[in-house]
């Protein structure tokens, strides 16, 4: 992608799939929320890792309450 040839043809036609190993790892980064202030990734970012196949990383899971809440519920019924 020495020369924008790859950022033209995407302009040009954002729904033609780019097989450029650049393009995808520049997608890969704009898609990660940890690169963006308050994890919030823009939709200008998401529209171009879709164009470009790159998927979003999954969120991590939640170890869910921790603050023994269902023991407390079971205990008022």
């Amino acid at each position: 992608m020495d020369d924008g040839k790859t950022l033209d043809r995407l302009a040009e036609d954002p729904g033609r799939a780019v097989y450029d190993t650049t393009i995808s790892k520049f997608a890969k980064f704009l898609v990660d929320p940890e690169n963006w202030p308050e994890g919030e990734v823009a939709d200008e970012a998401k529209a171009l890792a879709h164009v470009v196949g790159v998927s979003a990383p999954a969120p991590a899971l939640s170890a869910g309450q921790t603050d023994n809440a269902s023991s407390a519920q079971e205990k008022a019924a």
